[in-house]
């Protein structure tokens, strides 16, 4: 059976180190919560079905602080995800579980381009829509959004604009 050589801090995760030189990486939380301790010895199934749990805790915690910081798309949060070692699965479930029901890449690029489109009309009260949405379709291609979510949030915004012009006319 394998033993926890050690259960450190690295940040929000804990790297859980066994005497197989093996390691994994959980939040802090879930070490505590697992009762894992330095010394103990865990069933190699047992091991494996906290392996990963843990995977899965670690991505979602991950994707939740990220979502918390600013809006990203889908792809971004993938990314950075990947990056810190999370699998596809758990991404992809991480992902599927934090995007509230409705909320698409479509609805972050339409609000991430609604806010931009009046920061810069603010600051200038003549800017062009044309100019704008070449910028905007940039900046969000940029960020990962697919072509499809970026056109919709354009759209989606540009009527919204339309709108408000006539009511205020």
């Amino acid at each position: 059976m394998p033993t926890i050589l050690s259960v450190r801090p690295s940040g929000a995760a804990a790297v859980i180190t066994l005497d197989d030189h093996s390691d994994f990486r959980c939040t802090r939380e879930f070490a505590e919560q697992s009762r894992l301790r330095r010394g103990q010895q865990i069933d190699a199934v047992i091991l494996e079905r906290l392996r990963q749990q843990a995977s899965f805790d670690l991505a979602y915690s991950e994707a939740a602080r990220l979502l918390r910081k600013r809006k990203y798309s889908c792809r971004e949060i993938a990314q950075r995800l990947s990056q810190s070692g999370c699998s596809r699965a758990d991404i992809r479930a991480a992902i599927d579980e934090l995007t509230p029901a409705g909320q698409s890449d479509i609805d972050i690029a339409a609000s991430l381009t609604h806010d931009r489109w009046r920061r810069e009309s603010q600051r200038d009260g003549a800017a062009s829509w044309p100019e704008f949405r070449r910028r905007q379709a940039g900046r969000l291609a940029m960020r990962g959004f697919a072509p499809s979510a970026i056109s919709a949030a354009l759209a989606e915004v540009r009527e919204q604009h339309d709108a408000a012009s006539v009511a205020r006319d």
